[in-house]
């Protein structure tokens, strides 16, 4: 049985504790940026620490895509099926087709001066990359390398033709995972020196309004607010302490999904889009839910 904590009865609706979780395979580096493709019904990942691309599909082996990642961290499809990568030590964000060809940099300064260390990124109905750009990948860690910030940690967007960097906002303490709400009204922030989910409203010409504190993670165990999704009713399903926590899209804590290491990002996937994979400290994990995550348009 799965090992969880029920802080709202609701929860039970999103989840059935009677099931074991699934090991997928250990991959030998921090597992993140997991992303779904609902047309080929596959799973491409990175493992940070040995710098590697995967992609996994139902009874097949785990096929290795790419090495040398510049530690490759979150991802994203567009509407045309490329897969968005945010460059953690190669401080730059990178587009390339979904087989890894025709690799070109789309973001890597602002104003002159070179971007910190992009994490995660997301794409917006209308062709807009989003991407959070704090300084974990300018520290002397296994992920990072040290160097000064050259830059606030801010949250921008690119421009899908012409590559035009707009700022969205630079209220922000720690921006690190992040999504929209189904309705693309707001965006979510996992807030990881702050341990809680930041919700702002998406402006009309794409950047965001201010920040107010929706939720605090529950310090229960190792790990800090890290990645974030939301599934079709609105909940918002966060990596932090301890595992996977869940909020109602109000801020209220729902419960919590324990996990075997620390979790660093997760996704919705499978073919009624009702399995979660989640990425830990060496290994991919997944778990059945009775709701579906919201599509991410490819």
């Amino acid at each position: 049985m799965l090992k969880i904590e029920i802080f709202d009865k609701s929860f039970e609706n999103l989840l059935d504790p009677n099931q074991e979780m699934r090991l997928i395979g250990e991959f030998g580096g921090f597992v993140e940026g997991p992303i779904w493709d609902e047309k080929e019904q596959d799973l491409t990942f990175s493992s940070l620490t040995n710098q590697k691309t995967w992609r996994w599909k139902e009874g097949a082996a785990p096929k290795l895509m790419r090495e040398n990642t510049n530690i490759g961290n979150g991802m994203a499809y567009d509407a045309a099926g490329r897969i968005i990568v945010c460059e953690q030590i190669g401080f730059r964000v990178a587009r390339m087709n979904r087989d890894m060809s025709d690799y070109q940099v789309i973001a890597s300064e602002y104003k002159g001066k070179p971007l910190n260390s992009p994490n995660d990124v997301v794409v917006h109905s209308s062709g807009m990359i989003y991407f959070t750009d704090p300084a974990f990948g300018r520290r002397p860690t296994r992920h990072g390398r040290f160097s000064h910030t050259p830059q606030s940690q801010n949250v921008y967007f690119i421009h899908p033709e012409n590559f035009q960097l707009t700022l969205a906002t630079d209220q922000l303490s720690t921006p690190n995972g992040l999504c929209f709400s189904p309705d693309e009204s707001k965006m979510y922030f996992a807030e990881s020196s702050l341990d809680q989910i930041t919700v702002m409203d998406v402006l009309g010409d794409g950047t965001l309004g201010s920040p107010k504190c929706l939720a605090k993670s529950v310090l229960r165990g190792p790990g800090v607010p890290d990645g974030i999704k939301v599934d079709v009713l609105g909940n918002i399903w966060m990596t932090a302490q301890g595992g996977v926590q869940v909020f109602s899209p109000d801020g209220g804590i729902l419960g919590l999904i324990y996990t075997p290491d620390v979790s660093g990002n997760l996704c919705f996937g499978g073919g009624e889009m009702d399995t979660l994979f989640m990425g830990s400290e060496f290994e991919l994990y997944t778990v059945r839910t009775k709701v579906k995550g919201q599509s991410l348009r490819r």
